[in-house]
């Protein structure tokens, strides 16, 4: 049960630095502030392979 646990907490980690760079990477863009925030209440982060996280290309 406890391993359950352990992934469970490295995939929200996981997801939470998704979130972080994608909300960065927008609000970085030379997109108007209501574009953005269009964007950051409509998106939707999918899971998967991310080759970056961490800085870390696999």
């Amino acid at each position: 049960m406890n391993d359950h646990l352990q992934d469970m907490d490295v995939f929200l980690q996981t997801m939470h630095k998704l979130e972080d760079r994608i909300t960065a990477l927008i609000r970085n863009s030379n997109l108007s502030e209501r574009q953005q925030q269009f964007i950051l209440n409509h998106i939707l982060v999918i899971p998967g392979k991310d080759p970056f996280i961490d800085g870390k290309e696999c």
